[in-house]
């Protein structure tokens, strides 16, 4: 099944992305960890948990699956804020909304915010809003 990307220079401020699965296994998390040369945390009962900076890029990576960044585009930052430890390999979905788009010299910003919640994996998590990531993308502007 093929996916089209949507280019981001195309979206408006308000739009809305699909809702999205996060692979949070303990594979994708410790892939990504790897790289960064870094370790899954525990919490204190010993359960591995998914660090807010893994889930961040998880999250972006799950976005960008199904949008495409116009050349030259740099992700310039980020905030989360995490509601409570996200064990791995629990399931999660995001969703995400295009929160601001702003031209400045020459540059467009675009600010994104997700919410990934839980699902399906414990009763109790379902819908329940695990952690927030608003991301800023800066891009040459392009003009129409």
């Amino acid at each position: 099944m093929s996916t089209r990307r949507v280019g981001l220079e195309t979206m408006h401020e308000r739009q809305e992305f699909p809702a999205i699965p996060l692979d949070l296994s303990r594979e994708a998390v410790s892939l990504l960890l790897e790289s960064l040369n870094a370790q899954l945390p525990r919490d204190t009962d010993g359960v591995e948990l998914v660090p807010p900076s893994a889930l961040a890029s998880l999250s972006l990576a799950a976005l960008l699956r199904h949008t495409a960044l116009p050349d030259g585009s740099l992700h310039i930052s980020q905030e989360i804020r995490i509601e409570r430890a996200i064990h791995v390999d629990s399931h999660a979905i995001c969703t995400a909304v295009v929160s601001t788009i702003s031209n400045k010299a020459g540059l467009t910003f675009v600010s994104l915010d997700f919410s990934v919640a839980g699902f399906g994996s414990h009763e109790r998590d379902s819908g329940e809003i695990l952690a927030t990531v608003s991301s800023t993308v800066m891009f040459p502007e392009i003009n129409a």
